[in-house]
């Protein structure tokens, strides 16, 4: 019995529970990065603030530009987030295509099984039948053969020709020839 599918699946649900755990870190790295991002990039805000209150002309300028930044690394996140999901689906879906292609090759390994065990079976019996056969075509031509010899033994109920001791191989009479006119 072979292990292989049974290993094959083990496999490919092992590396599909694996990659979902690792995608599932990387999405809450991803998040905890995001959070952190905007808490700092609030921090920096608030700070610009006060310091524009201070020097107005010179920080409203910095001001525009980190929330630009902010906006863009929020955006950055956000799509780098979709794209992991998309792969994390991507490899869902593979994985279930996986699944479905190894539980066709059971059910077709399982009919190969059942339909090489009934072809064993009809060819064991095919084989007594023949060997039946062939006994029984043995034993009736050892039956025409004994019945033979014995007629050519024997003179039309009478007495037999030869005595049984006298015809064996050691003395050159073979069952095949006759006494007659010899």
């Amino acid at each position: 019995m072979s292990f292989l599918p049974f290993i094959t699946a083990f496999a490919t649900i092992y590396g599909a529970y694996t990659a979902k755990k690792s995608a599932d870190k990387a999405r809450k790295a991803g998040q905890e990065a995001s959070r952190q991002a905007a808490e700092q990039a609030k921090a920096a805000l608030e700070e610009s603030q006060k310091m524009r209150e201070e020097q107005t002309g010179y920080y409203a300028s910095q001001l525009e530009k980190q929330e630009q930044e902010l906006q863009l690394l929020t955006n950055q996140q956000a799509t780098a987030s979709a794209d992991r999901q998309k792969v994390i689906d991507a490899y869902n879906s593979m994985v279930d295509v996986q699944r479905q292609q190894f539980q066709t090759a059971q059910t077709s390994l399982q009919q190969e099984t059942a339909r090489y065990e009934e072809q064993r079976s009809e060819a064991t019996k095919r084989e007594e039948a023949l060997q039946k056969e062939i006994d029984e075509r043995r034993i009736k031509e050892i039956q025409d053969e004994q019945s033979s010899a014995r007629a050519r033994r024997l003179r039309g109920g009478k007495r037999g020709l030869l005595n049984q001791n006298r015809l064996n191989p050691e003395l050159g009479i073979q069952s095949q020839q006759t006494t007659l006119g010899a």
